[in-house]
């Protein structure tokens, strides 16, 4: 914003000049689970709420029908009411394989059987970035899934949250972060 303005532009032109300049600094590209020519595992991890569930289900329609992906979801959300009930609608819906596991000793084996599969998505359960035993059992599935890490964070989150959210999710060395839930809100957080 300093470095935008420079020179006193109007407010419309100093809005601009900070949306080019973010621009240049975000990396923005295809995900690799439509592109990517070998299997992917993916795993999506965040805070309650944050929109994980209707991500996975949007990402894997998408890989199906354009990208003519194989897709397996799997649900490890067995704290929620209806959890995995959500995830394996959506899977009838679009004709995808759903699949639930409870247990973090059985994820590894299970996505081994999965071999077929091109993509693997994993909902996790919301955590509390406060929630320290929940986030030590959420890095256990994401260590038994050896997946790519998505950090899925919500457009209208505070600032203040956010800082909060990425320093306690860290520790899942995410690859990615999925801003959902932008229809939802006019003022975005720090995003």
């Amino acid at each position: 914003v300093a470095n935008a303005s420079n020179g006193n532009p109007s407010p419309s032109e100093l809005r601009d000049k900070v949306r080019r300049a973010l621009g240049d600094l975000l990396i923005i590209d295809a995900p690799a689970e439509f592109i990517g020519k070998a299997r992917t595992v993916s795993v999506f991890v965040g805070p309650t709420g944050a929109g994980k569930t209707t991500t996975i289900a949007k990402l894997a329609a998408h890989a199906k029908v354009r990208f003519k992906k194989k897709v397996a979801l799997i649900s490890t959300d067995m704290f929620r009411v209806g959890g995995h009930e959500q995830l394996a609608r959506y899977g009838d819906l679009l004709g995808i394989p759903t699949y639930s596991c409870a247990d973090v000793g059985t994820l590894k084996s299970m996505i081994a059987t999965l071999d077929d599969r091109d993509l693997i998505m994993i909902d996790t359960p919301g955590s509390s970035p406060s929630d320290f035993a929940r986030l030590s059992k959420l890095e256990a599935v994401t260590g038994a899934a050896d997946a790519r890490v998505h950090l899925v964070v919500a457009a209208s989150t505070r600032s203040e949250d956010i800082k909060n959210i990425v320093k306690k999710f860290h520790r899942f060395s995410p690859r990615r972060v999925v801003i959902t839930k932008i229809d939802e809100t006019e003022p975005k957080g720090a995003f």
